[in-house]
């Protein structure tokens, strides 16, 4: 009998976890096609949870724009969105914490995957690595916007032009 209670019980826990996952994915699929369905979708029910939110900016990085304002100061999450959207980083820079607004690695990461060196802090756009992950990714012309002192420096001009694309 008590064997019974038990099979019965986790059954229904069972079903419950189902439910909750096909919610789950439910609103990840929301979040996929609209970031702002963390606030005003089906997906809103979830906002308060970290992995969902994660998970949400790994889908869709405009999903940290409508995030509550906790989860803009989570390095993970920054960094997801910013890997899946580097122009999210202007949203970034005006939101997160000076600390994440400083990390090199959400720099180097939204430059890497997107080529946003336009929009980096000043002192980003002197920085070797930074500048240079744009230039292999998206071609010479994307050192247009580093620093002037980078850009005077000839060593590093003749490698763009080299292995850069020479745009």
């Amino acid at each position: 009998m008590l064997k019974a209670r038990e099979q019965e019980r986790w059954q229904e826990e069972q079903k419950e976890i189902r439910k909750l996952e096909e919610e789950c994915n439910r609103a990840l699929d929301d979040v996929r096609s609209d970031g702002r369905s963390l606030v005003m979708g089906f997906a809103s029910r979830f906002s308060s949870d970290r992995r969902f939110i994660l998970a949400a900016s790994e889908l869709n990085g405009d999903a940290i724009k409508s995030a509550p304002v906790q989860f803009c100061d989570d390095f993970d999450i920054v960094m997801a969105a910013v890997r899946r959207k580097g122009a999210v980083l202007e949203h970034v820079l005006g939101y997160c914490s000076t600390a994440l607004r400083q990390d090199r690695r959400i720099m180097l990461a939204a430059v890497a995957h997107h080529g946003v060196l336009a929009i980096l802090p000043d002192e980003f756009k002197a920085d070797r690595a930074i500048v240079w992950a744009a230039v292999s990714r998206f071609g010479g012309s994307s050192v247009r916007h580093a620093a002037a002192s980078l850009r005077a420096d000839r060593e590093f001009m003749r490698e763009v032009v080299t292995q850069g694309g020479g745009d």
